[in-house]
Parts: C-alpha cells; sequence; structure tokens
C-alpha cells in the first residue's frame, strides 16, 4: 500500500506540473483522502516549489548580491548535493531533518576539491573513490562544518520565501569527537616564521641570485628579479598584509607626499583600468591604510611602484581558478616554502607573515587597538571604535617604524 501511495502521488505531482491543477486520485485505494493536498504541509495550488526551484533562485540571489566566484564555488558544493541526493523535484515541504542529518554525513566525506580529482563523479562516488584509495574516509570536520551552515542559509531562505514554514536543518548540528576537538585545539591557526625559517626564505636563488624568473628562479644565476614573488613576501614581512590584498594593489593605492607618511591604501575599489580580476576584501575591517615600513623604503620598493604604469602594481601576478590572484601566488610559495623545508600544512604558510610581523608590533610595543588598525582586525573595543575617524597615518607610520627584525640578515638585498 506504501508502494502503490507513492506511485500515486508521484503520478499527481507530475500532472500538477504538467497542468497547473490539482489532479484526481486515480487509485481506488485512496479515494476516501481529500484530493486538495499532495503535498504533506501545505495545499500544492497555493504553494508548490521543490528543491531545484530553491537551487536556482539561491544562486541567483547570491550572483544579484555580489558574491565572490570563491564563496559561490562553496555553496554550489551544497546544492550540488542536493541536487544529488534528494534530487531536483523532490518538494521543499517533503524535506526532512533526517534527510539534513544524512547530507552532514557526506560533507564529512567529500574529499578536498573533489571536482578536480574526482571528475565525473557525484559527491558520494568521490567519497567513495577517497576511502577505496586511501583506506580511510576523508573525515573534514571543518568542511562539513562550512557545508552545514550554508544549508541552514538555502533553508532560511526558503523560508524567508514562505516556500517552507520551517527549517529542517534547525535542530542538525555536527558532533565532533572529544579526540579530534583536541587535534583541532593543538593545530589550531597558523605559527609565525621564527628567524631562523625567514633566513631561509631570503637566502634563496630569488633574493641572492637566480636564471630567471620562471623555472630558473630555484637555480643560482646573476639575475635578481624584482617582480611580484621578489615584493610580495617582503611587503607581508613589513606589513602583515594578506597575499590577497598586496597583489591587488594599484600603483595608484601606494599613497602619501612630503607632509605626509607613504602608506597602502587597502580597499576594494573598482579598477582604475579595465581588468577581469576583481578587487576584495576578507570583511570591512580590512578596509585600511597601512603605513611603509623604512627597511621596504631602503630596499627600494618606492623606486620599483615609479617604474610601473598606471594600474596594477604586479601585472604579471596571475588569478587562480577561483578568480582569487591569492590562488595561484598561494600554491606556488607553498612550494617555494618547501624547497626551503619550512612549509607546514596549514602552520607555516603565506599567511605566517601576519603572525610573524603581529609578534615584531607586539615586542615594540605597539599598543592593541593601533596593533588592530594596522593588522585589519575587528577591534576590541567596539563601541570606541565607532565614533571618530581614527588614527592618522602619521601616527601609525611611526608605531610600524618602531617594528624591526635585529637578528635577520637582508643586507645581501640590493637597495636600488
Amino acid at each position: 500500500m506504501v508502494e502503490e501511495a507513492d506511485v500515486e502521488l508521484a503520478r499527481r505531482r507530475l500532472e500538477y506540473l504538467q497542468t497547473g491543477t490539482v489532479p484526481a486520485i486515480q487509485n481506488e485505494l485512496f479515494l476516501s483522502v481529500p484530493s486538495g493536498r499532495v503535498s504533506s504541509k501545505r495545499a500544492l495550488v497555493e504553494n508548490f516549489h521543490s528543491l531545484g526551484d530553491l537551487a536556482t533562485a539561491f544562486e541567483t540571489l547570491k550572483v544579484d548580491e555580489g558574491v565572490s566566484t570563491s564563496r559561490q564555488s562553496q555553496y554550489r558544493v551544497v546544492l550540488r548535493s542536493l541536487r544529488e541526493e534528494l534530487g531536483a523535484d523532490l518538494a521543499l515541504q517533503d524535506v526532512t531533518r533526517q534527510h539534513c542529518e544524512d547530507l552532514l554525513q557526506l560533507y564529512l566525506r567529500i574529499p578536498s576539491h573533489a571536482t578536480q580529482h574526482y571528475p565525473n563523479m557525484t559527491l558520494r562516488a568521490s567519497a567513495d573513490a577517497y576511502e577505496e584509495r586511501n583506506g580511510q574516509a576523508a573525515t573534514r570536520y571543518d568542511a562539513a562544518q562550512k557545508n552545514l551552515a550554508i544549508l541552514k542559509s538555502i533553508f532560511d531562505y526558503a523560508v524567508e520565501c514562505d516556500w517552507r514554514e520551517d527549517n529542517p536543518t534547525e535542530k542538525v548540528s555536527l558532533r565532533i569527537p572529544r579526540e579530534e576537538k583536541k587535534r583541532q585545539a593543538r593545530n589550531k591557526g597558523y605559527e609565525p616564521f621564527t628567524t631562523a625559517e625567514l633566513q631561509r626564505i631570503f637566502n634563496a636563488p630569488l633574493y641572492t641570485g637566480c636564471q630567471d624568473d620562471g623555472r630558473g628562479s630555484e637555480t643560482p644565476g646573476p639575475n635578481i628579479i624584482r617582480k611580484h614573488r621578489y615584493w610580495v613576501p617582503l611587503i607581508a614581512l613589513y606589513s602583515g598584509m594578506r597575499a590577497g590584498e598586496i597583489l591587488q594593489l594599484e600603483t595608484g593605492d601606494i599613497k602619501g607626499s612630503t607632509s605626509a607618511a607613504t602608506y597602502f591604501d587597502v580597499n576594494d575599489e573598482p579598477w582604475t583600468k579595465s581588468t577581469a580580476v576583481e578587487k576584495r576584501l576578507k570583511n570591512e575591517n580590512a578596509r585600511r591604510k597601512v603605513p611603509l615600513h623604512p627597511e621596504l623604503k631602503r630596499l627600494g620598493f618606492l623606486e620599483y611602484v615609479r617604474s610601473q604604469s598606471e594600474g596594477r602594481l604586479f601585472p604579471e601576478a596571475r588569478e587562480g581558478s577561483g578568480g582569487k590572484l591569492s590562488d595561484h601566488f598561494s600554491k606556488g610559495f607553498a612550494r617555494f616554502l618547501k624547497k626551503r623545508d619550512v612549509w607546514v600544512s596549514r602552520k607555516k604558510v603565506f599567511h605566517s607573515f601576519r603572525g610573524t610581523f603581529a609578534d615584531r608590533l607586539k615586542e615594540a610595543h605597539v599598543p592593541l587597538d593601533i596593533r588592530e588598525a594596522i593588522m585589519g582586525w575587528e577591534p576590541s573595543g567596539k563601541m570606541d571604535a565607532r565614533y571618530g575617524s581614527g588614527y592618522s597615518i602619521d601616527v601609525l607610520s611611526e608605531q610600524v617604524a618602531k617594528s624591526s627584525y635585529p637578528d635577520l640578515d637582508l643586507s645581501h638585498l640590493p637597495t636600488d
């Protein structure tokens, strides 16, 4: 009887989609059932929307909101899981908490970069293939947590549109085992570079002399080629700026005059010249002015800026598959660190420069609120930060100049 009921329900839904009218019951077993309701909670004629409808509407919403390409990629994984696991034709009202619990368990098992590494496979098939290849499941708690948050937001949108009366993910949560919590606590955050590691980084052929800026950058030679691969780590060392913030700089973003300190204007304003790459900021706090450290001036950075034409400061830097300049650069820099025996997954990466510079500011006794302004962190004194325009660039510059690396020898770097 249950099977016959499923068949009758599916037939009626199909007929409704084809005709737009509430179909009559044909199976005599169910003639006593009120024929006006096909969906489980609301009259079909009033509100029939499928998972496919929701997925399409949500994707359109995010595009209209100007969500970044990389963020859209994260949404697509979850939207894809809905279509693959539950089916685009499933009525929204029929999605249950158990469906969402099952999806969460799948999110735990989806391997990193599943689309690239397991092409032409469903998400579940890629998870199975990974497990067969490695002898264990991927078990990605962080990714599962993020995907669950996206799933919640998708169904929040369905409720907002009055397509559902409730959110089926409301009581769904990720249970993290105690050992995993301990491991996450141990591995939380990026580690700053030690002085010895910095010395290995800046003693590479790229900084002491190499063959060229391509494949020959690791081969000792007569050339020091000062393009983005040369300057970006040095800027991060003396500013704590993120890779993306540095790579998207324009020549016009290096500002200052004889009466004011020179600084990096970190912003996401449209490019002065047309380019396919979009300027981005991690959050609103990232919009800031970062003083140019005296050491960067000594190393000839301003001469480099003046030598560039209007537009991108590092025009040779390429964007990655996610549309971000930092994607391609970070992968290359990871290989660079591995050759220096410095790289540690999720611990010692380019982002470690931020922690390294933050430590230099602390050791120079720079006050917390000024460190927050320089690094682009959320102010701890939120109410105080809401009033006034903040510290002047001259004050910030004075504080940045206090930071130094007394044990780091960069005397081999050119200064003009």
